[in-house]
């Protein structure tokens, strides 16, 4: 995020998206972005059985 004095607003959205509880591990920290950006997501993503 680029101002994490957002955090509260962006928790407010994330839970209206994903029900309490069911939503993947998340974190969040503060970071240079450019103008006019507010975040980031990265996502990384597994099939079940295809870990070694």
């Amino acid at each position: 995020m680029g101002d994490l004095s957002q955090k509260a607003a962006m928790d407010a959205a994330w839970t209206r998206w994903i029900p309490n509880g069911e939503g993947p591990v998340r974190s969040a920290v503060e970071t240079p972005m450019p103008p006019g950006d507010l975040v980031e997501i990265i996502v990384i993503a597994a099939l079940p059985g295809e870990a070694q």
